[in-house]
């Protein structure tokens, strides 16, 4: 796959996005080094409100000056031309949103960025994919299972496509083998209760769970 970019080879290699929602900066650090400690090595620090991206971007900048050699970092649900353009500054290397906007994907594009816009129709895919999209997050894949995963990869093979909604180590394998090429990960992985017990060998378990489900 020489001839992708860095960040879309690694996308591919590693398959598995950790979403890192609601959690502090300042615990930031450990939660990734138990991520990687667990075989992750794809990271989304999503967006908490749109008035507050402090938290976001800090942590988005500690990522990057800490374990920049070891994770690729973007940021999730942006949703306005602030948080893009703050994020791209902070060092993000991809950004993902909850939706299709064409204006959205052409600026990160423009930054020099992957993107990563949320779609669920047939339609939407493909016209986040015709905007200009890397990847296409399908969001809430869970709901409909990995059956409408496959449909839509059967007929919209040519657009490389995310799963994120409901995966963990249960379901990550069908949702890859019915044509995904990546799935996120949300609370199974990280959520506010284990980081603030400071559990985080919970952490690395379930994701060592989830990156060896994949190969069983």
């Amino acid at each position: 796959m020489s001839y992708f970019a860095p960040v879309e080879k690694r996308i591919y290699e590693h398959k598995i996005f950790a979403i890192i929602r609601g959690i502090d900066s300042a615990l930031i650090v450990p939660t990734v080094q138990a991520l990687i400690d667990g075989g992750i090595r794809l990271l989304e620090v999503t967006f908490e409100h749109e008035g507050n991206l402090d938290n976001t971007l800090n942590s988005v900048r500690q990522i990057r000056t800490q374990f920049s050699d070891q994770v690729i970092c973007g940021v999730g649900t942006a949703t306005n031309s602030l948080q893009i353009h703050e994020a791209a500054r902070a060092g993000a290397q991809f950004v993902v949103s909850p939706n299709t906007d064409a204006y959205i994907i052409g600026l990160t594009k423009q930054l020099g960025l992957v993107s990563i816009p949320g779609a669920y129709t047939p339609s939407e895919v493909a016209n986040a994919r015709q905007a200009g999209a890397d990847f296409v997050k399908l969001f809430p894949a869970g709901l409909a299972g990995a059956s409408y995963v496959k449909a839509l990869a059967d007929v919209l093979s040519s657009i490389p496509m995310i799963v994120v909604g409901g995966v963990s180590a249960d379901n990550a394998k069908q949702f890859l083998q019915s044509g995904a090429v990546a799935v996120g990960v949300g609370s199974y992985l990280v959520n506010s209760n284990l980081v603030s017990t400071e559990n985080y060998q919970e952490i690395t378990n379930r994701c060592q769970a989830i990156v060896s489900s994949l190969n069983n």
